[in-house]
């Protein structure tokens, strides 16, 4: 997308451009849409997000960036969304997710779903500048365990996906457990419960 490419589109709310090849997103390309609202560019090859990439979209509630081949996000990439409330990053297996520094920094978003992009860890710094979130999904992944201080981190988390992910059911995530539990965090249901994948003799186990 070239530079100027959405120049006088000052009233747009809504662009979806999914189902494309794009690779990259030149910093500075949605500067002049301050009134967009919902930006989708899902199905794409977008491999990285520089901090500049989503500059100007001061009044954005939502980006869709799933199923692309994201492999590296700046930690300020979404810092200057003062309204970004959603940000799905799911699908895409690539994605690195640090557990020494920030995923990313934002003060407003509230909900962040990363299913199926093959986490194998978190910690509580992957997570030290969004304690705004309410609703964290990370379904599907390769988690075996949660560290609770991921939770006491995160004061305003009312909902947690943990399903589909082979689970280490010991001591450490029974603490996780008593704390959703004692803070009314839903962990969800029936086929999205979370399930015991060990040990074998609570295999299969919510």
């Amino acid at each position: 997308m070239e530079l100027g490419a959405f120049n006088g589109l000052t009233e747009l709310t809504v662009l979806i451009i999914r189902g494309n090849d794009i690779s990259e997103i030149i910093p500075s390309t949605f500067e002049n849409m301050n009134n967009l609202r919902y930006l989708g560019l899902f199905n794409n090859g977008i491999e990285h997000l520089d901090r500049d990439v989503f500059s100007g979209l001061v009044n954005l509630n939502e980006i869709n960036l799933q199923r692309n081949k994201i492999k590296y996000i700046h930690p300020d990439t979404f810092l200057g969304l003062p309204k970004l409330q959603t940000l799905l990053l799911g699908y895409n297996p690539t994605l690195t997710i640090p557990t020494d520094r920030n995923l990313i920094n934002s003060h407003s978003l509230s909900y962040l779903v990363l299913p199926d992009s093959s986490v194998i860890s978190l910690s509580v710094e992957t997570f030290a500048n969004v304690s705004a979130i309410g609703l964290m999904d990370v379904s599907e992944n390769n988690l075996r365990t949660v560290d609770v201080n991921i939770l006491r981190a995160l004061p305003k988390l009312y909902t947690v996906y943990l399903n589909g992910n082979p689970l280490q059911c010991d001591c450490q995530l029974q603490e996780v457990w008593r704390w959703c539990e004692d803070h009314n965090i839903q962990t969800a249901s029936g086929k999205y419960a979370p399930e015991c994948n060990t040990p074998s003799e609570v295999e299969g186990m919510w």
